[in-house]
Parts: C-alpha cells; sequence; structure tokens
C-alpha cells in the first residue's frame, strides 16, 4: 500500500503527466478552435 501512496516519489510521475499533457492538449485545443462542432458532443465523423 506504501508504494500507492508515494507514487511521485516512483519516477513514472512526471513523464505520464508530459504524456497527458501531449496527448491530451491536441484534442482540447480542436475543441476550443471548433466548439460549434463540438458543443453538442462528439462530432460524427
Amino acid at each position: 500500500m506504501d508504494n500507492l501512496l508515494k507514487y511521485a516519489d516512483q519516477g513514472g510521475f512526471v513523464p505520464a503527466l508530459e504524456n497527458l499533457y501531449r496527448a491530451g492538449n491536441p484534442l482540447v485545443q480542436d475543441i476550443l478552435g471548433n466548439w460549434s462542432a463540438w458543443e453538442k458532443g462528439v462530432p460524427e465523423t
């Protein structure tokens, strides 16, 4: 249980956070830039 509470000390937290930003930022930017297409949910392709 200790290893779950000290996740930041295990070395994977910062890379995981960076990957979250890299993967999520393009989606967030698209949603913000094309809000009219996204405002009712995920657009159909």
